[in-house]
């Protein structure tokens, strides 16, 4: 099975094809069994002891920035390094300490005192959270600096939804920028935003937008993003 592992060598996570644990093997036939009548005819035969009982957590593959930044952030006041006596598997010591590599090279946290935020980042801290560190530093810079805030947060709203750039590709050809794929994407929010905010709320369908405008083939990521847009737009009204 294909599985995301982060290379903290690379500092970028990697689709990695790597053995099915028995449990994820076991799981996925139920599912099977559950869902429809028939013969299972397995396409890889393991040789004993080739497959691990269970999967590796994916937090011990994963990296681990986000998740310390949030542990900074909540009531408890914590960090990965302190709170990691409380994970069934601990993460190996490499990954805690590229968490923290990755705050102090964006900002965030003092290079002096791992354990206190920058001005920056207890700034970024009081932010929604935006599924990514560098989004949400993007996102106060467009704030503070830039005038352009609400463009970035309709960015990050369509971005945190998309899995692969397979949507450009859908996208008509009337809706896309010279300037690169990220004002195509934003371009096209703009165009299910306007619609919305020129009609009752009652009257709003995103399908019908999709379909009058042509976005039908993107229209499950769009439902999704807008979805995403307006949970960070009522965020940003009470933050």
């Amino acid at each position: 099975i294909n599985m995301p592992v982060y290379n903290i060598e690379l500092e970028r996570t990697e689709l990695k094809e790597i053995i099915a644990a028995e449990s994820t093997t076991k799981q996925r036939l139920g599912r099977l069994g559950r869902t429809q009548p028939g013969e299972f005819y397995a396409l890889y035969n393991y040789a004993p002891g080739e497959q691990r009982k269970y999967p590796v957590p994916q937090i011990c593959q994963s990296k681990l920035a986000n998740i310390d930044f949030m542990l900074r952030k909540s009531r408890l006041r914590t960090n990965m390094l302190e709170f990691q006596e409380y994970f069934p598997n601990k993460p190996e010591q490499s990954y805690i300490t590229d968490a923290i590599k990755q705050l102090q090279l964006l900002g965030l946290v003092s290079t002096t005192s791992a354990k206190n935020f920058t001005k920056l980042g207890l700034s970024i801290s009081k932010l929604p959270d935006l599924s990514s560190l560098p989004m949400s530093k993007a996102v106060y810079s467009a704030l503070r600096k830039r005038q352009c805030g609400r463009d970035l947060i309709i960015l990050s709203s369509i971005l945190s939804v998309l899995n692969t750039s397979a949507i450009i590709k859908s996208i008509p050809s009337k809706y896309k920028c010279a300037e690169g794929d990220f004002m195509t994407l934003l371009n096209v929010m703009n165009v299910i935003l306007l619609v919305q905010r020129s009609v009752p709320a009652k009257e709003f369908n995103i399908d019908r937008v999709c379909n009058a405008k042509g976005l039908s083939a993107s229209a499950y990521i769009l439902k999704q993003a807008f979805r995403r847009y307006k949970n960070l737009e009522k965020a940003f009204n009470l933050s």
